[in-house]
């Protein structure tokens, strides 16, 4: 737990919470790995070589400037894909819709709750803290995993990025969601996970970086972060309310 206890005053005024949910809340490790093997398996393609290519078009096209919803990315990160590999159109549109029908399926089948989720979010609840989502899952998914987990009553505010159809780090994701928990950004905390959740700090939140070791986390995130923890047990033992 990377926490500076000469940090800890600028938490007092704090009455919302709002969590990412993938790498937080939910473990979603293996998705791109889930999709490329499926397409894998359909197209007679390698593995390794659809899931470097697909993440890296899907970066490329979310970060565009054009919003796309998540089902869109993973569909148009294949048509490029398809056409890197000389498909002819008949396929590629195929497969491009499997590769975004197989991103909804592994939330549905292999999408996990983090041990530390349930008691963090009961925890904060028992406390008075109001809870929120900033998330850039599509609503659809995200609403069905949250109630899948049965942690959809804990939280009053949910924002994504399809409601807004803006992508982390954009600060107005942020601003929506501050917006309807009608809180100023001193009273909230952000917790995330990765570079882009980093927007919240620039719409004034207190941006706290959940490092589970599980991916790589720029140094200039880690430098710039108000807390680094390590699990979200961490949570309620430095918020409290009076």
């Amino acid at each position: 737990m990377t926490v500076l206890f000469s940090n800890l005053n600028m938490l007092c005024d704090v009455m919302w919470v709002f969590f990412d949910v993938g790498g937080v809340l939910i473990d979603v490790r293996g998705l791109f790995h889930y999709v490329a093997k499926g397409l894998g398996e359909k197209a007679g393609l390698d593995v390794q070589f659809l899931r470097e290519r697909l993440l890296q078009h899907f970066r490329e096209l979310k970060s565009g400037g054009v919003f796309k919803s998540v089902w869109e990315l993973f569909y148009e990160s294949f048509l490029l894909v398809a056409k890197e590999v000389k498909l002819d159109i008949d396929s590629a549109v195929e497969l491009a819709r499997l590769a975004a029908d197989l991103h909804v399926e592994f939330f549905n089948k292999h999408a996990r709750l983090y041990p530390d989720a349930l008691p963090c979010l009961e925890a904060l609840s028992r406390s008075g803290f109001k809870l929120g989502v900033i998330s850039d899952a599509d609503w659809e998914v995200l609403e069905r995993e949250m109630e899948r987990f049965k942690i959809d009553k804990y939280f009053e505010v949910i924002v994504t990025s399809s409601m807004v159809r803006k992508y982390k780090p954009d600060h107005r994701i942020f601003a929506e969601a501050l917006k309807k928990a009608q809180c100023r950004p001193v009273e909230s905390v952000y917790i995330g996970d990765s570079d882009v959740d980093l927007g919240s700090k620039q719409a004034g939140m207190i941006f706290i970086l959940l490092d589970r070791g599980e991916k790589r986390v720029s140094e200039a995130v880690k430098s710039k972060a108000d807390f680094i923890i390590h699990s979200l047990n961490t949570i309620p033992k430095i918020l409290t309310r009076p």
